[in-house]
Protein backbone atom coordinates (compact mmCIF):
# COMPACT_ATOMS: atom_id res chain seq x y z
CA UNK A 1 0.00 0.00 0.00
CA UNK A 2 1.33 3.58 -0.69
CA UNK A 3 1.73 6.18 1.92
CA UNK A 4 -0.35 8.79 2.85
CA UNK A 5 2.50 11.29 1.02
CA UNK A 6 1.82 9.32 -2.36
CA UNK A 7 -1.43 8.77 -1.96
CA UNK A 8 -2.71 12.12 -1.99
CA UNK A 9 0.04 12.57 -3.96
CA UNK A 10 -1.80 10.66 -6.94
CA UNK A 11 -4.90 11.58 -6.12
CA UNK A 12 -4.19 15.25 -6.80
CA UNK A 13 -2.58 14.04 -9.95
CA UNK A 14 -4.77 11.86 -11.05
CA UNK A 15 -7.84 14.39 -11.18
CA UNK A 16 -6.03 17.22 -12.33
CA UNK A 17 -4.46 15.10 -15.40
CA UNK A 18 -7.97 13.41 -16.73
CA UNK A 19 -9.59 16.67 -15.85
CA UNK A 20 -7.55 18.63 -18.50
CA UNK A 21 -7.79 15.29 -21.00
CA UNK A 22 -11.28 16.07 -20.63
CA UNK A 23 -10.70 20.13 -21.82
CA UNK A 24 -7.90 19.50 -24.19
CA UNK A 25 -8.19 15.79 -25.03
CA UNK A 26 -4.11 16.06 -24.59
CA UNK A 27 -2.35 13.03 -22.44
CA UNK A 28 -3.12 13.24 -19.37
CA UNK A 29 0.68 11.55 -18.09
CA UNK A 30 1.67 14.64 -19.18
CA UNK A 31 0.76 16.03 -16.07
CA UNK A 32 0.27 12.88 -13.87
CA UNK A 33 3.63 12.20 -14.86
CA UNK A 34 5.76 14.97 -13.55
CA UNK A 35 3.70 15.34 -10.39
CA UNK A 36 4.44 11.78 -8.87
CA UNK A 37 7.78 12.01 -9.82
CA UNK A 38 8.38 13.70 -6.90
CA UNK A 39 7.48 10.88 -4.51
CA UNK A 40 7.89 7.58 -7.17
CA UNK A 41 10.19 6.39 -9.11
CA UNK A 42 9.38 6.10 -12.89
CA UNK A 43 9.78 2.76 -13.22
CA UNK A 44 6.62 2.51 -10.98
CA UNK A 45 4.63 5.81 -12.10
CA UNK A 46 4.67 4.96 -16.34
CA UNK A 47 3.08 1.02 -15.47
CA UNK A 48 0.33 2.91 -13.56
CA UNK A 49 0.01 5.52 -15.80
CA UNK A 50 -0.38 3.12 -19.15
CA UNK A 51 -3.80 1.61 -17.42
CA UNK A 52 -5.44 4.47 -17.50
CA UNK A 53 -4.36 5.72 -20.60
CA UNK A 54 -5.36 2.17 -22.36
CA UNK A 55 -8.95 3.20 -21.68
CA UNK A 56 -8.79 6.55 -23.00
CA UNK A 57 -6.83 6.45 -25.60
CA UNK A 58 -8.58 3.16 -27.43
CA UNK A 59 -11.95 4.66 -26.82
CA UNK A 60 -11.05 7.56 -28.76
CA UNK A 61 -9.08 5.31 -31.21
CA UNK A 62 -11.75 3.20 -32.15
CA UNK A 63 -14.48 5.76 -32.23
CA UNK A 64 -12.39 7.43 -35.25
CA UNK A 65 -10.63 5.32 -36.20
CA UNK A 66 -12.67 5.05 -40.02
CA UNK A 67 -11.31 8.45 -41.02
CA UNK A 68 -7.64 7.65 -40.05
CA UNK A 69 -5.31 7.96 -42.98
CA UNK A 70 -3.64 4.58 -42.60
CA UNK A 71 -0.22 4.82 -45.25
CA UNK A 72 1.04 7.44 -42.33
CA UNK A 73 0.25 5.04 -39.89
CA UNK A 74 1.99 2.00 -41.30
CA UNK A 75 4.59 4.25 -41.72
CA UNK A 76 4.94 5.39 -37.77
CA UNK A 77 4.02 1.78 -35.86
CA UNK A 78 7.10 -0.32 -36.57
CA UNK A 79 9.48 2.59 -35.85
CA UNK A 80 7.50 3.46 -32.56
CA UNK A 81 7.48 -0.35 -31.71
CA UNK A 82 11.33 0.21 -32.16
CA UNK A 83 11.20 3.41 -30.17
CA UNK A 84 9.13 1.55 -27.46
CA UNK A 85 11.64 -1.11 -26.31
CA UNK A 86 14.59 1.47 -26.56
CA UNK A 87 12.43 3.48 -23.86
CA UNK A 88 12.01 0.68 -21.78
CA UNK A 89 15.83 -0.44 -21.68
CA UNK A 90 16.80 2.76 -20.96
CA UNK A 91 13.85 3.47 -18.04
CA UNK A 92 14.50 -0.31 -16.28
CA UNK A 93 18.78 0.91 -16.60
CA UNK A 94 18.73 4.57 -15.41
CA UNK A 95 19.75 5.79 -12.36
CA UNK A 96 16.30 8.28 -10.75
CA UNK A 97 18.53 11.28 -11.21
CA UNK A 98 19.53 10.94 -14.81
CA UNK A 99 15.37 9.82 -15.42
CA UNK A 100 14.61 13.06 -13.03
CA UNK A 101 17.12 14.89 -15.25
CA UNK A 102 15.46 13.74 -18.41
CA UNK A 103 12.21 14.15 -17.51
CA UNK A 104 12.37 17.85 -16.36
CA UNK A 105 14.50 19.02 -19.35
CA UNK A 106 12.04 17.07 -21.71
CA UNK A 107 8.75 19.23 -19.88
CA UNK A 108 10.79 22.23 -20.07
CA UNK A 109 11.61 21.90 -23.89
CA UNK A 110 8.39 20.74 -24.82
CA UNK A 111 6.49 23.48 -22.88
CA UNK A 112 8.42 26.19 -24.35
CA UNK A 113 8.06 25.17 -27.72
CA UNK A 114 4.72 25.03 -27.31
CA UNK A 115 4.08 28.04 -26.24
CA UNK A 116 5.90 29.73 -29.07
CA UNK A 117 4.43 27.97 -31.93
CA UNK A 118 2.61 29.34 -34.31
CA UNK A 119 2.38 30.41 -37.94
CA UNK A 120 1.62 28.19 -41.21
CA UNK A 121 3.42 24.57 -40.57
CA UNK A 122 5.72 23.57 -43.77
CA UNK A 123 4.71 19.96 -45.28
CA UNK A 124 7.84 17.68 -44.77
CA UNK A 125 8.64 14.01 -46.01
CA UNK A 126 7.39 10.62 -45.57
CA UNK A 127 11.07 9.78 -44.20
CA UNK A 128 10.46 12.01 -41.10
CA UNK A 129 8.14 8.81 -40.01
CA UNK A 130 11.47 7.31 -38.66
CA UNK A 131 12.60 9.85 -36.11
CA UNK A 132 8.81 10.54 -35.13
CA UNK A 133 8.22 6.95 -34.79
CA UNK A 134 11.02 6.54 -32.79
CA UNK A 135 11.36 9.46 -30.62
CA UNK A 136 7.72 8.91 -30.15
CA UNK A 137 8.03 5.26 -29.15
CA UNK A 138 11.00 5.62 -26.75
CA UNK A 139 9.63 9.05 -24.63
CA UNK A 140 6.00 7.36 -24.40
CA UNK A 141 8.02 4.33 -22.50
CA UNK A 142 10.80 6.81 -21.04
CA UNK A 143 8.05 9.63 -19.54
CA UNK A 144 4.89 8.03 -20.58
CA UNK A 145 3.82 11.32 -22.76
CA UNK A 146 5.16 9.50 -26.69
CA UNK A 147 2.58 12.00 -28.25
CA UNK A 148 3.81 15.27 -29.27
CA UNK A 149 6.29 13.77 -32.08
CA UNK A 150 3.66 12.01 -33.83
CA UNK A 151 1.55 15.66 -33.38
CA UNK A 152 4.16 17.27 -34.75
CA UNK A 153 4.87 14.83 -37.81
CA UNK A 154 1.32 13.96 -38.94
CA UNK A 155 -0.11 17.53 -38.10
CA UNK A 156 3.06 18.83 -40.77
CA UNK A 157 1.76 15.78 -43.52
CA UNK A 158 -1.79 16.10 -43.47
CA UNK A 159 -4.25 19.44 -44.14
CA UNK A 160 -7.48 17.54 -43.77
CA UNK A 161 -8.52 18.58 -40.13
CA UNK A 162 -10.92 15.40 -39.72
CA UNK A 163 -8.28 13.36 -40.75
CA UNK A 164 -5.19 14.30 -38.71
CA UNK A 165 -7.52 14.56 -35.91
CA UNK A 166 -8.42 10.64 -36.55
CA UNK A 167 -4.96 9.71 -37.44
CA UNK A 168 -3.61 11.40 -34.18
CA UNK A 169 -6.28 9.52 -32.00
CA UNK A 170 -5.22 5.67 -33.54
CA UNK A 171 -1.66 6.54 -33.65
CA UNK A 172 -1.47 7.35 -29.85
CA UNK A 173 -4.15 4.64 -29.20
CA UNK A 174 -1.97 2.07 -30.88
CA UNK A 175 1.35 3.55 -29.07
CA UNK A 176 0.05 2.95 -25.80
CA UNK A 177 -1.26 -0.40 -26.40
CA UNK A 178 2.43 -1.44 -27.66
CA UNK A 179 3.69 0.62 -24.42
CA UNK A 180 1.45 -1.95 -21.96
CA UNK A 181 3.08 -4.61 -24.41
CA UNK A 182 6.66 -3.88 -23.84
CA UNK A 183 6.15 -2.99 -19.97
CA UNK A 184 4.33 -6.57 -19.71
CA UNK A 185 7.04 -8.62 -21.04
CA UNK A 186 9.64 -6.48 -19.27
CA UNK A 187 8.14 -7.54 -16.03
CA UNK A 188 6.74 -4.30 -14.71
CA UNK A 189 3.49 -4.87 -14.20
CA UNK A 190 3.09 -6.19 -10.98
CA UNK A 191 -0.06 -6.63 -8.93
CA UNK A 192 0.97 -3.82 -6.17
CA UNK A 193 0.83 -0.96 -9.24
CA UNK A 194 -2.81 -2.19 -10.55
CA UNK A 195 -3.63 -1.36 -6.18
CA UNK A 196 -2.65 2.01 -6.94
CA UNK A 197 -4.61 1.93 -10.25
CA UNK A 198 -7.72 0.96 -8.27
CA UNK A 199 -6.86 3.60 -5.46
CA UNK A 200 -6.96 6.35 -8.20
CA UNK A 201 -9.53 5.47 -10.69
CA UNK A 202 -12.48 7.29 -8.67
CA UNK A 203 -10.12 10.81 -8.70
CA UNK A 204 -9.33 10.20 -12.55
CA UNK A 205 -13.43 9.72 -13.41
CA UNK A 206 -13.73 12.82 -10.89
CA UNK A 207 -11.38 14.45 -12.62
CA UNK A 208 -13.14 13.82 -16.55
CA UNK A 209 -16.40 14.83 -15.11
CA UNK A 210 -15.54 18.15 -13.63
CA UNK A 211 -13.34 18.70 -16.80
CA UNK A 212 -16.05 18.07 -18.79
CA UNK A 213 -18.11 21.15 -17.28
CA UNK A 214 -14.94 23.37 -17.34
CA UNK A 215 -14.52 22.60 -21.08
CA UNK A 216 -18.16 24.41 -22.03
CA UNK A 217 -16.97 27.63 -20.15
CA UNK A 218 -13.21 27.72 -20.70
CA UNK A 219 -11.76 28.28 -24.30
CA UNK A 220 -9.11 25.53 -25.12
CA UNK A 221 -6.33 27.44 -26.33
CA UNK A 222 -6.36 29.55 -23.09
CA UNK A 223 -6.27 26.08 -20.91
CA UNK A 224 -3.43 24.72 -23.12
CA UNK A 225 -1.38 28.02 -22.34
CA UNK A 226 -1.77 27.47 -18.53
CA UNK A 227 -1.04 24.00 -19.47
CA UNK A 228 1.73 24.64 -21.06
CA UNK A 229 2.87 27.04 -18.03
CA UNK A 230 2.70 24.77 -15.57
CA UNK A 231 4.72 22.06 -17.48
CA UNK A 232 7.41 24.73 -17.64
CA UNK A 233 7.05 25.08 -13.54
CA UNK A 234 7.03 21.34 -13.14
CA UNK A 235 9.59 20.74 -15.65
CA UNK A 236 12.08 23.16 -13.40
CA UNK A 237 10.99 21.87 -10.35
CA UNK A 238 12.14 18.09 -11.12
CA UNK A 239 15.53 19.87 -12.73
CA UNK A 240 16.60 21.47 -9.48
CA UNK A 241 15.10 18.43 -7.05
CA UNK A 242 17.60 15.98 -9.24
CA UNK A 243 20.90 18.59 -9.35
CA UNK A 244 19.71 19.05 -5.29
CA UNK A 245 19.75 15.30 -4.82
Amino acid sequence: MPTLEVFAIGAIATFAGYGMFAITAFGAAIVIVPLLSHVMPLADILPVTVVFDVAAATTLGVRLRADADRRELARLVPFSLVGAVLGVTLLVSLPRVATLVALGAFLVAYAAWSLAEGGRLRTIGAWWAAVAGLIGGAMGTLFGVGGPPYVIYLSRRLDDKTRLRATIAVMIALSVVMRLTVFAVAGLMVAERFVLVALWLPFAAAGFWCGTRVQRRVARPTVVRLLNALLLVLGASLLWRALAD
